[in-house]
């Protein structure tokens, strides 16, 4: 009986061990759910599944075994809009997209479309740039996992714009992105797409030899306040025959290097026997009214006290011809002194003229003048919105339609120092043939 009695505890205590190493092997298995409550294949972006990243920067190959670095632009953005569009989820996405992103920076382009990413950590993350006009609640990144957000855009195949990412209301450029470009407000990601040609001058190498800066202080009677006032005299320069005059004068230096495309056409022998003068408002904010609201005193200021001054101060000898040249509202102030001084110039380069923000003087100007004998290059970016557009599209018309010789040109870009640095160039070859 004590045989049967050991028998039995042997029997019961193979049983045990059997039944825990199942419930082991069962609960350790990976299993995918197929029922309605666990199948996230058809999330909508609204409501995207994280994917867990397993990423730490040394992984070269996934699941499957293809290396990272296999996977091209096309590849990862057709992965991540299938996944955006409520499609199954792939696994190690983030892995893949960290890993590309190291070796061939941001964004991630393929043709027209563009794959914003941002690796960190935000609660809401926005994409905010040249195409919606920098509003930071507009383009809201996707988070596919805890520190990765994307976002998924179209734009034209030559087009270059400025960005920059809102990671819960602070302002950074891309840090994956080593292109970057100058704005009004600091330092800015650029975004060059694929067929965006950039002009020979547009990044003036070191060795293009420059000329040199007289700088002067001139006192404006018309508005009681001091302008800062800089000639430029390119180098091997023995006689001046032209002179550029800008508005808006630091800024096109500083942000535009307007001195060296300048430098350049010079070197190249497409133009000689030039200068500029950069005449900066009198402080940065006062831009507004003296560019915007008190353009007489302005062109006053310009035509009866720095023209002759400097042009006294340069020796010029006989004729010379003017060009002028502003931005903005300072593309605004340049229309209305050329327009308001039949004879003095030959003609103007007006890049993205605000002419919405005090269209008026413009408008009577031009219906007051008989014909109008100048040359003006006019651009301006398509993203740059309708209030901007129309107006110039209007004004560039009439003046047109007055005689004038317009060339209007319309690139995709945006209200950017990107954008005019690139057609400063093609505008001073255009009015001086």
């Amino acid at each position: 009986m004590n045989r049967y009695i050991l028998s039995g505890a042997l029997i019961s205590s193979i049983v045990i061990v059997i039944l825990l190493a199942y419930t082991t092997m069962y609960w350790s298995t990976p299993r995918t759910s197929t029922g309605s409550m666990g199948n996230t294949s058809k999330n909508t972006p609204s409501s995207i599944t994280p994917i867990a990243s397993t990423y730490t920067g040394t992984n070269t190959s996934i699941g499957g075994g293809r290396e990272l670095t296999g996977y091209t632009s096309c590849e990862i953005i057709d992965m991540v809009d299938n996944y955006l569009k409520g499609g199954e989820a792939i696994h190690d996405l983030d892995t893949i997209i960290k890993k590309y992103l190291e070796d061939n920076g941001s964004p991630i382009i393929c043709d027209s479309r563009v794959l914003f990413v941002y690796v960190g950590r935000g609660r809401n993350v926005f994409v905010a740039g040249d195409w919606n006009n920098w509003d930071p609640h507009i383009d809201k990144m996707v988070k596919i996992s805890d520190d990765v957000s994307m976002l998924i855009k179209e734009f034209p195949l030559d087009a270059r714009l400025d960005y920059k990412f809102v990671i819960d209301s602070r302002w950074i450029l891309d840090p994956y992105n080593n292109r970057t470009i100058m704005g009004g407000f600091g330092p800015n990601s650029e975004l060059v797409m694929p067929q965006h040609k950039f002009p020979e001058w547009y990044n003036v190498p070191e060795n293009i030899p420059g000329g040199r800066f007289l700088e002067y202080t001139l006192d404006n009677p018309y508005i009681g306040r001091s302008h800062r006032v800089e000639a430029y005299i390119p180098y091997n320069t023995d006689r001046i025959d032209t002179i550029i005059y800008f508005y808006d004068g630091g800024d096109y230096i500083n942000l535009c290097k307007a001195h060296r495309v300048i430098d350049y056409l010079v070197y190249k022998g497409y133009i000689s026997n030039i200068a500029a003068v950069f005449v900066s408002p009198s402080d940065p904010g006062r831009r507004i009214e003296e560019y915007g609201k008190r353009l007489e005193d302005t062109y006053r200021f310009l035509v009866e006290k720095v023209i002759p001054y400097i042009e006294d101060e340069l020796e010029i000898q006989g004729n010379v011809s003017r060009i002028i040249v502003g931005d903005s509202l300072a593309g605004l102030m340049a229309t209305y002194t050329m327009l308001k001084s039949p004879g003095l110039f030959i003609g103007g380069i007006i890049q993205s003229p605000a002419y919405w923000y005090n269209s008026e003087p413009l408008m009577k100007l031009i219906d007051k003048i008989g014909e109008i004998n100048l040359k003006i290059y006019i651009h301006y970016g398509t993203y740059e919105g309708v209030r901007f557009t129309n107006i110039i599209d209007e004004i560039a018309g009439r003046l047109e339609g007055k005689g004038a010789n317009i060339e209007l040109k319309r690139v995709h870009q945006g209200h950017s120092w990107g954008q005019w640095r690139e057609e400063l160039g093609y505008g001073i070859l255009w009015i001086l043939d």
